[in-house]
């Protein structure tokens, strides 16, 4: 392996695939801002605020490839200095994540009324919040980048709570989605494709959260799975002409 493979190179690609999935955001966004929902305030504000911090957070990693890659190609020495996109990049997902598993905990309170299991999620993501809160805090002050080593094992923490959360969310859909079906193949046909989004958005959360193990933490995933459902159901109502509003 070269000399910067684990440093720049892991950054590198951390940074490439979250400018990509930004795009995808981009796209998503402007798609449920134009659609005809008349979503209340407070939905319209989460989206909003969503996409403002991920937007925030994708130049700040852009910036600081740029940093190491081009003003300071010469200097190799470079790579021992911690930016603050870093601590950044810490409190955006720790905030972000919650707003997310809050959001989706919101939906499974709606269909199933427990506030015992809505309760234990919200508690196991406030818990990781204030993990990586508390490591984007410690992060800020501390200037090397060896030095960063010291939060591994809170940031294993943190993404590992984040994992177990998303698969759990992502595993009581699919149950409350499943014994929602009907013997009308229209109404069955939506909750199938809301089983494929749960499944597929907690599958890829958690392989993203596990992934921020090795490389730059990669949040547009979290507001990718907050906001997919959003300006998909009009697709959803094409499929059932209107009788399904429950989603």
């Amino acid at each position: 392996m070269g000399e910067f493979d684990q440093t720049i190179g892991f950054t590198l690609i951390g940074v490439t695939v979250n400018t990509y999935l930004t795009g995808v955001i981009m796209s998503q966004f402007f798609t449920y801002w134009n659609s005809r929902y008349q979503d209340p305030w407070w939905i319209k504000t989460l989206v909003a605020f969503l996409f403002i911090v991920n937007l925030t957070q994708a130049a700040a990693v852009v910036y600081m490839s740029w940093f190491y890659c081009v003003t300071n190609f010469a200097n190799p020495s470079v790579v021992a200095i911690s930016l603050w996109p870093y601590s950044f990049t810490y409190l955006t997902t720790a905030v972000l994540a919650i707003i997310n598993q809050t959001f989706q905990s919101w939906r499974i309170y709606l269909f199933t009324g427990s506030r015992i299991r809505v309760g234990f999620l919200v508690a196991t993501s406030l818990v990781a919040c204030g993990m990586g809160v508390a490591a984007a805090i410690e992060a800020w002050t501390l200037s090397e980048l060896a030095k960063l080593a010291v939060l591994q094992p809170i940031v294993e923490v943190q993404l590992t709570l984040q994992c177990a959360v998303d698969v759990i969310l992502a595993a009581v859909l699919t149950v409350v989605y499943s014994n929602s079906k009907t013997t009308f193949p229209r109404t069955d046909k939506v909750l199938n494709r809301l089983i494929r989004t749960a499944v597929q958005s907690g599958f890829f959360t958690a392989v993203f959260a596990l992934g921020n193990l090795f490389f730059l933490p990669l949040l547009a995933w979290h507001v990718h799975d907050c906001a997919v459902y959003l300006p998909n159901r009009a697709n959803l109502h094409t499929y059932n002409d209107g009788s399904f509003h429950k989603s």
